[in-house]
C-alpha cells in the first residue's frame, strides 16, 4: 500500500518495530533540528553582529508567533480532509518550514553580503595576515542588516516550525497506532 495508505487500512493491526522506527522518525528530525539550532544560531547572530540583548528578542519572536498560530493550526489539522489524511499535510508543510529555516540559518550573512552588505573580511584585500583581530571580530563591528534579517527570518521558521510540528507529528504517530503501541519495550 506505501506510506500514503488510508488510515483504516493502515490501523487495523499493530506495527512492526520497523514500522514504529519509521513512523517515529518525524519527532527525530525535530529534534535533530532543535539540536542545530541550539548548537549554531547564537554564534551566528552574534557574528553579524546582534547584541547579547537583541538576542533575547529574537529567541521570543517565534513563542511569541507559536502562542496565537499553533492552537489555529491543530484545530485545522482536527478539521483537515486531504486526501493524505488530517496531520501528513500540516506535517509536510511544518517539515518545510524547518528546512528552510535550516538553509537559511546558516546562509543568511553569505545572502546578506548578496544583497549588498560590507564585510571587510571579504570586501578589501587583505594586507595584514597577522593582525589582531580575527575577521569574525571586524565584521561584527559593521552593520548587516541584510544578513541579520535572513538569519533571524531563518531562526524564527526554525523555531516555529519545528515546536509546531510537534503536535501533529505526535497525533499522527497516536492516529495510526493501535491503543498499547506506544508502551512496547525493547525485547
Amino acid at each position: 500500500m506505501g506510506i500514503w495508505s488510508t488510515k483504516a487500512v493502515f490501523n487495523c493491526r499493530r506495527k512492526t518495530r520497523g514500522e514504529l522506527i519509521r513512523l517515529s522518525a518525524a519527532v527525530t528530525g525535530i529534534e535533530l533540528s532543535y539540536a542545530a539550532e541550539t548548537a549554531f544560531v547564537s554564534p551566528l547572530l552574534l557574528q553579524i553582529g546582534v547584541q547579547h540583548q537583541r538576542m533575547t528578542l529574537v529567541w521570543a519572536l517565534s513563542p511569541m508567533i507559536g502562542f496565537f498560530v499553533t492552537p489555529i493550526l491543530g484545530s485545522l489539522s482536527d478539521r483537515c480532509r486531504s486526501p493524505y489524511g488530517r496531520r501528513r499535510p500540516f506535517v509536510a508543510l511544518l517539515a518545510i518550514g524547518v528546512f528552510l529555516g535550516l538553509l537559511l540559518v546558516p546562509n543568511g550573512a553569505d545572502m546578506g553580503h548578496a544583497m549588498g552588505d560590507f564585510y571587510p573580511s571579504k570586501d578589501l584585500p587583505r594586507t595584514n595576515k597577522s593582525a589582531p583581530l580575527t575577521d569574525a571580530d571586524v565584521d561584527a563591528k559593521y552593520p548587516h542588516p541584510w544578513g541579520v534579517l535572513f538569519t533571524v527570518l531563518g531562526t524564527v521558521l526554525l523555531d516555529f516550525d519545528a515546536d509546531a510540528c510537534q503536535s501533529p507529528a505526535r497525533a499522527y504517530l497516536l492516529d495510526v497506532t493501535v491503543p498499547g503501541e506506544e508502551d512496547i519495550k525493547a525485547d
